[in-house]
């Protein structure tokens, strides 16, 4: 599916979300209500505790279905926010408003970040860990760029 195509029907799936009487708006003092951010081939939905993760499910099944598109379930993963009672809470009974979690639901638990756009998130994470091995790799780059004695030539034809 060209890049276009998929931005156009991705697009449906975030009307549905951001429409639905089901979901609540995500709320954070001095930020504005969100419910869904999409970009490229990430969509973040924000959900509230008593937000069903049932209902979720429902207009992901009712998209693919009406575009035929598959969702990736195996790349799902839930990142807990608010406090650690809860965060533990979700960890452990693998529950959202009500709803158990499928197996295949990765739920990241404190000391442990998901990566979303490029950046690593998370309850209590340490981030220079990461990166460090994203520097490491860069420098391992630039030492093969540096013994290749790559240059840049112009050839100008009048």
């Amino acid at each position: 599916m060209s890049c276009l195509l998929y931005d156009l029907a991705i697009e449906l799936l975030g009307n549905l979300i951001r429409k639905s009487k089901k979901l609540k708006e995500f709320k954070l003092k001095g930020i504005r209500k969100i419910i869904v951010k999409m970009f490229a081939v990430d969509t973040l939905i924000y959900m509230c505790k008593m937000d069903k993760w049932s209902d979720l499910q429902d207009i992901i099944k009712k998209f693919c279905c009406a575009s035929t598109a598959v969702f990736n379930a195996e790349k799902t993963e839930l990142l807990p926010i608010r406090s650690k009672e809860h965060r533990n809470e979700t960890v452990t009974n693998r529950m959202l408003g009500g709803d158990k979690l499928l197996e295949n639901v990765k739920i990241a638990k404190d000391g442990k970040g998901i990566r979303t756009l490029g950046a690593w998130i998370g309850n209590r994470i340490n981030v220079e860990d990461k990166w460090d091995k994203i520097l490491e790799k860069c420098r391992n780059i630039t030492k093969v760029w540096k013994a290749s004695f790559l240059s840049l030539t112009v050839l100008y034809i009048e």
